[in-house]
Order: C-alpha cells, then structure tokens, then sequence
C-alpha cells in the first residue's frame, strides 16, 4: 500500500490498483491540490461535499456519510463523530471517521474529529494499522486530544496531519507539539508511505509525510523552433487557459510568449503563476524575479514573489517583497493583508491589526480580510470584535473556501458559547 499527503486532512491511498482520497480541499487553504485521478473520494464533514465534487474528475464514487460500503473490493465503514464546540452537547456538526478494509490492511482516517472517541464508537472499529490523525487543533484534536485517541485505538502507525505548515492559511498548532506529546525527539519527513501487512510495528510509531507536489503529466519542454505568433497573443491563450484550469497549456503558453521575447514582463508574471498553480515554488520565483527585472514597478510580480516566500516558509524575505509592492502600490489591500499574514505569524499583533485595518478601509468587501481580523481579535480575547470579523467574513459570500468558513463557524459557536 502507498500513503502519498496532499496536505491538511488530504491523502491519496493506492493498493492493487484502487485509489482512495480524502477530503478534498480548495486551494484557497494555501496548498495546491493535485489533479490525482480517485476510485473513491471520502468527505468527512459536509463543508467539503462541494469541493469533493470540484474535484471530480472521472466516475469516482463519493462517500460522505456514516454506513458502510464495498466498492471496488474495499470494505469501507463510516462512523458518526462530531465537531465543532465545547463539548460533545454543544457539538451540532457531524464528521464522519471513515475505516478502509483492504490489501490486509485497515486504514483510518480520522478527518476532522474534535472529541476524544467514545467506547462505543472504538468498539465499532476493527485493529487499525495505519491511523491518519489531526494534530494542529483549529476546531480538530489538537495534541492532547490525538494522543488520547491514540492510547485508545492502538494503532501501529499513526500519520499526522492538519497542522501548522508554511503552507496553510488557517491558525494551526505547529506538528512539534504533538511530537512532544508523543514522545517523538527525532523524526526525517518522507515523501510517501509503502506499508504491508507483514512489515508493521510492533510498538505505535509516527511517521511524518512531506506535502505530495502536484505535477503535471509530462516536463514540459522548451520549444525546438521560435513559437510561431506574437508575445501578446500567446500571453493571452495563456491567461484563458490558466481561467479555465488547463494548467498544460497555460504554462506552454507562457512558455512561448518567454521564448519570443525573455523580457516581457507580462509573460515572466504568467508563468510564475502557472508554477505557484502548480507548488513549482522555485520556478515560480525565478520568474517572479525575472519579471521584476524587466518591470521594476510590477507590483504584482513582487508582491506574488512575496506568496512564494511565504510558502516556502522564509518570512522575512516575503516580508520584504510585499512591502516593496506596497511602495509602488501603497494602497492595495491585498498586499496589505498579505504582510498582515506575516505579522501575525510573527505574533506582531499590533502591526497585523493596522496593516487589516488598512486593508478593510481601502476595500470594505475583500472577504480574507475579515478571516484575518477574525483571527486577530481572537488571539487578543477581544470577543465582540472577533464575532463581529468572522459573522462578516462569512457573510460575504457562498465562495468562500470551505475549510476557512467551517473554522470560522466553529470560532463562532466557541465565542458565544463563552
């Protein structure tokens, strides 16, 4: 069997040619989720029913409730647990930790359970082997919680997931704290998982899995010849492209209208936002930087040079070229509220909340920066603000990613439940 990570509660699971996935994200969570073909996609909460289906690129079958299933030889149980809330009375959102039975193993993917499991509920699981656990808190087990279950279900391997990265754009705990808990002092991430039957630990061990990079079919290749056309025209095929999700032919796009003319600054800016579409984060900032040299005063080419930064997990530097963009576009908030992102990774709260501040006056509807101010306002215990931030955010909209509305929901019903 092969676990491949896709990020937060994500995973590909392959065995005898049957490919599973669970929840499915939007990329508006900070990771890019991969084009990866599925048998069988499981959905633990309702908020990711929608983007499940986005998601959908063939026949898969799509299991987002409690019952039990067999599909493709796969034995799969659903169990009801909760989310959300203090405790399991004030509990109202359902999430369904699902079991796959298959290759001689079980596998258990947790999604994003918040309690600890009742007895009944372990009894109606059989011997896991392979546990996937959320960590990081945020509405999920946070820890203590996950060691707790953990203890109860006494699996041989557990895999961590929705935890901090430099990815992930929700308020996470970082994954150090639950390897604590754990007991775990050293630990070398790996880019996937091949497990059998006749190779499992005696004793539990955590294994830590590296973010899967989507990739697209095939290297995409410089052209033999000069592209035929001009830098204008194929920079447009290759915005429409990159509009309709044909990652492929924007990037070959792009890549043309670079060949034609290397220092067009509008065809080094569409190419590195082919490559963040993609997580090709190093090619992404080489043509950030490329741009900025044809066209000193793109502030976009900056200010996605800084996204990059921020993904990679080098603050500073993201710091640095978001403020550049800011002094050529001083009052964009976007920018703005993505140097208010750093601020508050920093815990430079005061900076954070002038830098939101900012950016909600200079555009009163851009939806994150309400999330961002929700989030603020609950690190500093200032309830009415914080339920005041969040009911906004989620009021503008049904296009919000699913997994930052669901946090923000679950932060609601915490605050006024307090």
């Amino acid at each position: 069997m092969d676990i491949d990570w896709f990020g937060h509660s994500c995973f590909r699971i392959r065995e005898a040619g049957v490919t599973i996935i669970t929840d499915p994200y939007d990329k508006n969570i900070g990771y890019v989720m991969p084009r990866a073909r599925a048998d069988i996609i499981t959905v633990s909460h309702e908020a990711l029913v929608q983007t499940a289906a986005a998601a959908l690129k063939s026949d898969a079958r799509v299991l987002s409730r409690p019952g039990e299933y067999e599909v493709k030889g796969v034995f799969i149980t659903g169990i009801q647990t909760w989310r959300g809330g203090d405790s399991h009375d004030d509990a109202k959102e359902e999430n369904t930790v699902f079991v796959f039975e298959f290759g001689g193993l079980t596998v258990c993917h947790l999604g994003e359970l918040a309690r600890v499991l009742t007895q009944a509920q372990v009894e109606a699981m059989p011997d896991i082997d392979v546990l996937l656990a959320p960590v990081g808190g945020g509405g999920a087990l946070d820890a203590d919680k996950a060691a707790e279950v953990i203890s109860m279900l006494e699996p041989h391997i557990v895999i961590p997931m929705r935890y901090r990265t430099p990815t992930v754009t929700l308020p996470l705990d970082p994954l150090n704290k639950f390897l604590k808990e754990m007991g775990v002092t050293e630990h070398a991430p790996q880019d996937s998982l091949k497990v059998s039957a006749s190779d499992l630990p005696e004793e539990t061990l955590v294994v830590v899995l590296d973010v899967e990079t989507p990739a697209l079919p095939g290297p995409a290749r410089a052209p033999a010849t000069r592209p035929s056309g001009d830098v204008a025209s194929h920079i447009a095929a290759g915005q429409a492209a990159l509009e309709g999700g044909n990652i492929g032919k924007a990037e070959q796009e792009y890549r043309d209208a670079v060949a034609l003319d290397p220092k067009s600054a509008r065809a080094q800016f569409g190419l590195g936002n082919v490559y963040v579409r993609i997580n090709r984060l190093p090619e992404a900032e080489q043509s950030f930087k490329a741009a900025i040299a044809a066209d000193p005063k793109m502030a976009g080419a900056r200010a996605n040079l800084g996204v990059v930064y921020y993904q990679l997990g080098q603050l500073g530097q993201a710091a640095t070229a978001f403020q550049e963009a800011l002094r050529i576009e001083p009052d964009d908030p976007s920018t703005l509220y993505l140097l208010a992102a750093v601020r508050l990774q920093e815990n430079n709260l005061s900076e954070a909340e002038k830098l939101l501040v900012q950016a909600r006056d200079r555009k009163p509807d851009l939806p994150e920066v309400y999330y961002g101010l929700g989030v603020l306002y609950r690190l500093k215990e200032q309830k009415a603000d914080a339920i005041q931030a969040f009911e906004k955010f989620l009021s503008l909209g049904p296009s919000q990613d699913p997994s930052a509305a669901d946090f923000a929901r679950q932060e609601l019903q915490q605050l006024r439940a307090q």
